[in-house]
């Protein structure tokens, strides 16, 4: 579970430190939840679960919204081809088991597929955040609506070098 979150842009993020986890150092998830043979989606429930109790920033103008790492891959700079599809099926199959626990709990997912926001942002049009860091590197996104918030999950790499990410983003607005 990473101990802070980030938002906003890479250069101009701001980051706070999350809550402290169990004595033991594991989250409480509480009862009901289970790992399906994955030691981390209990943590990465938590964190989801964390994040979507968590206030956005109160700023009058600013980020309605968190975005936070649930995984990052080593990065790739001198990978052979066969590594690199071996921790993209691995991050996809993570991300998998996510959508099916939540949805379980919240329905069906939209997905929302990012390539049409990264052309309407290459385009000039005005595409919200966190939206328009994520469709640089994350091509799609599953999205619920809950109590008010959206939350999406989705596998992104920014480039072929680059580490993938597993990330959740939670919004006011904008999404879902």
């Amino acid at each position: 579970m990473p101990d802070r979150i980030c938002w906003g842009r890479a250069r101009r993020a701001t980051c706070e430190a999350l809550p402290a986890r169990a004595p033991d150092g594991r989250p409480d998830v509480g009862p009901g939840l289970f790992t399906d043979g994955m030691t981390s989606t209990a943590d990465h429930l938590a964190t989801i679960d964390a994040l979507r109790a968590r206030d956005f920033p109160a700023q009058r103008r600013g980020p309605g919204f968190h975005v936070a790492d649930l995984r990052v891959s080593e990065d790739f700079w001198d990978a052979d081809l066969t590594r690199v599809e071996e921790v993209l099926e691995e991050f996809e199959a993570e991300l998998g088991v996510l959508v099916q626990v939540l949805t379980l709990r919240w329905g069906d997912p939209r997905v929302l597929d990012l390539a049409d926001v990264l052309e309407r942002s290459a385009m000039g049009e005005p595409v919200p955040p966190p939206l328009d860091d994520l469709c640089g590197y994350v091509p799609e996104l599953y999205v619920w609506r809950v109590d008010g918030r959206w939350v999406g999950l989705g596998v992104g790499q920014g480039d072929r070098e680059l580490p993938f990410q597993l990330l959740v983003a939670i919004g006011e607005s904008g999404v879902g």
